[in-house]
């Protein structure tokens, strides 16, 4: 046959080996009851939801629910393409009945070594107790010498605490944002004589936390028969079903290669995953079991899974309020950033109207972020300012409204005329707008007729127990019986729009205006005139006072019998001239300016001499302007002493440079100063 013909047939052996292998199997997947399983993994931090899934192209619509509430579809990537690490924890039973554990530590380290750059393998070991042997930061050389020192010969399998164990490090170290994380478990499935519901215990705890397991069979070496390794064989399988994960199951042929086969397709079933990122309307948590819901709507297959609602992220973003809109005659529209609690409740809102409140009798709940206030009015122009207190996201955090009041402007609503009625004193009308107008203080704005006859307007002024809505219109003439009509120009609204009144002309009929009383018509006059009444009053005063002031400074004053008293009342007036008989003291009178030489001047005292300006009145006058007419008098008392007496003059009379107030005796050579004239008198 020839060399070359046994090569050929040595080739044809190979390939026939290799394909009776590849369908007996070394180690085969065994899907169970997963094989429609879609969901591999679940990872809840609100209101974010990671899920990993198996796909098929065409199964990349996608739509998911948790606890009923649907949620956004935010992103969708391959695996591959996310860059995220694996994180593999190997959870390997050592206790007495598992076969061929040298072969089995052998696949763990040559799994290890076909493991990507980024990812890691932590390994635990359950038997009697539960121990982490190897964290993933281990070399080569001490993962191999920490295994060559590890063998099955526990007496127990503890396979729920180790679950249970596992299941906390892996929450501890989460991170689904870098990382994906697996379990993978490899025993002879066998439970404990005295803890049948390890396997239970297990599953549960993996379904509450939501992980993902794939499982490895070994072979036992206690020599059970046949049916009862099948039984714990399949109710450990069973793990991997219920979790979303894959099983495999060693062949005695092979047991190295297929545990490590069995390792490998749980690392490239993560590896062909896709990854879909939801999110819920608020990171609220439950801290309760619920249900999520993946479906494929191509297909409409759905997957769900149950899953721990616990674990949230912080939301630091405050609620707005968006806007502020007009709906109809009296509805506001709110409309908010996100989802808010309490925005249902009118009590939660306070509407002002250019600062004046206004009422919200009902708030409804658009269903849209929106909510709509109906006030207690219909809009007029003006300023609405919402305030809100109370309304809170509905995130864990319970965060207020940020800036929680919002204003609009309503412009575009023509005032109206709401009321007219007569005035207090029933000469007029008080006139009232819906809203603050102007131009309404104008006269000119109103043309007002009784009967058709048109009435003369006095003036117009704005109420004074109201704002600049209501305003008074003073005619000339009363009121009377008569029909009323009151016809409006030039009155706008105070707004930017100018709108001006819907309807200009208001009517009123007067049937009960009685005729004024005469004290009603005085009372009127004394109102409508006061000011010129005041006026007149305040002039006639000043004119009395002016002239009796004129009137006592016009007054004469002479000494009868030691008295100062006015001229007028004196009976009898006599003059005696300086050429007749000379009766009384001789006096000698020094006069001087200050200016010129001292003037002598002698007289004849007889009782008293009166000195001042006026020639008419004065014994003695100067030609002083700073003397009054009459100033001082200067007598001889029966006590035979000289005083002088100032007569109330405007400059004062000073003796001895000292001003008097009252009659002052003077001495010989004492210096008498009455205006810019200086006296010395002399009788020795």
């Amino acid at each position: 046959m020839g060399h070359r013909g046994f090569r050929k047939i040595r080739c044809f052996t190979a390939v026939l080996l290799m394909l009776i292998l590849s369908f007996c199997g070394v180690c085969r997947p065994v899907r169970a009851d997963s094989s429609n399983r879609k969901i591999m993994q679940l990872y809840v931090n609100k209101p974010d939801i990671t899920v990993y899934y198996r796909h098929k192209k065409a199964d990349r619509k996608l739509a998911a629910y948790l606890d009923g509430v649907a949620l956004s579809h935010d992103k969708d990537l391959d695996f591959k393409d996310a860059d995220l690490a694996i994180e593999h924890y190997l959870l390997v039973d050592i206790s007495g009945s598992i076969s061929e554990f040298d072969r089995i530590r052998e696949a763990i380290l040559e799994f290890r070594g076909k493991l990507r750059k980024q990812d890691r393998m932590v390994m635990v070991t359950f038997g009697d107790a539960v121990k982490k042997v190897l964290d993933g930061s281990e070399t080569a050389e001490q993962a191999a010498s920490v295994l060559e020192g590890i063998g099955a010969n526990d007496s127990t399998t503890v396979l729920a605490e180790a679950v249970k164990e596992t299941a906390a490090m892996m929450e501890t170290a989460a991170d689904p944002e870098k990382k994906l994380q697996t379990m993978i478990i490899i025993s002879d499935g066998k439970p404990d004589t005295d803890n049948k519901a390890s396997i239970d215990n297990a599953e549960s705890t993996l379904i509450t936390k939501g992980i993902q397991a794939y499982t490895v069979a070994v072979d036992n070496k206690e020599g059970d028969s046949k049916e009862a390794v099948n039984s714990y064989r399949s109710r450990f399988n069973d793990i991997a079903a219920a979790t979303g994960g894959l099983s495999a199951t060693v062949d005695s042929a092979d047991v190295k290669g297929s545990v490590l086969n069995g390792l490998l397709q749980a690392q490239d079933d993560l590896l062909a995953s896709r990854i879909a990122v939801f999110g819920a309307p608020d990171n609220k948590v439950s801290h309760k079991t619920e249900e999520f819901v993946l479906e494929f709507k191509t297909k409409g297959v759905k997957d769900t899974r149950k899953v721990l609602v616990d674990s949230h992220q912080a939301d630091k973003t405050a609620p707005e309020l968006k806007s502020l809109e007009v709906s109809g005659d009296k509805s506001l529209v709110v409309t908010y950033s996100e989802k808010v609690s309490g925005a249902d409740r009118a009590g939660n809102y306070e509407v002002k109207a250019d600062g004046k409140a206004v009422a919200v009798t009902q708030v409804k709940d658009n269903k849209d972020l929106t909510y709509t206030l109906v006030l207690a009015e219909n809009f007029r122009n003006a300023d609405y300012t919402v305030s809100v207190s109370g309304v809170t996201d509905t995130s864990e955090e319970a965060n207020e409204i940020a800036k929680p009041e919002i204003t609009v402007t309503v412009d575009n609503i023509s005032p109206e005329i709401v009321s007219v009625r007569k005035n207090q004193d029933q000469n007029g009308f008080v006139i009232q707008f819906s809203e603050n107008v102007e131009g309404a203080e104008d006269p000119e704005s109103y043309t007002v007729t009784a009967d058709g006859e048109e009435q003369e307007i006095a003036r117009v002024a704005g109420s004074e127990d109201s704002d600049s809505s209501t305003y008074e219109i003073v005619l000339k003439k009363r009121l009377r019986n008569a029909d009323y009509e009151i016809a409006c120009s030039g009155i706008t609204d105070a707004k930017t729009g100018k709108n001006e009144l819907k309807e200009p002309t208001a009517s009123l009929t007067l049937t009960n205006v009685k005729e004024p009383t005469t004290a009603e018509l005085v009372l009127q006059f004394l109102r409508d005139w006061w000011p010129f009444v005041l006026t007149a009053l305040v002039l006639i005063m000043i004119i009395l006072i002016l002239r009796f002031v004129k009137k006592v400074r016009s007054n004469k004053y002479t000494i009868v019998d030691g008295e100062v008293v006015e001229t007028d009342n004196v009976e009898e007036k006599f003059h005696v001239g300086m050429e007749q008989v000379r009766q009384g003291t001789p006096i000698v009178m020094w006069l001087s300016n200050g200016r010129d030489e001292p003037k002598k001047v002698e007289r004849i005292l007889d009782g008293s001499l009166c000195i001042g300006r006026s020639p008419k009145v004065c014994d003695i006058y100067c030609d002083d302007p700073m003397m009054s007419k009459q100033h001082f008098i200067l007598s001889k008392e029966s006590d035979g002493n000289f005083y002088v007496t100032d007569l109330e003059s405007r400059n004062g009379t000073m003796v001895n440079g000292v001003r008097i107030t009252e009659k002052r005796r003077i001495m010989p050579d004492d210096e008498v100063s009455a205006g810019n004239i200086r006296f010395r008198f002399d009788w020795r």
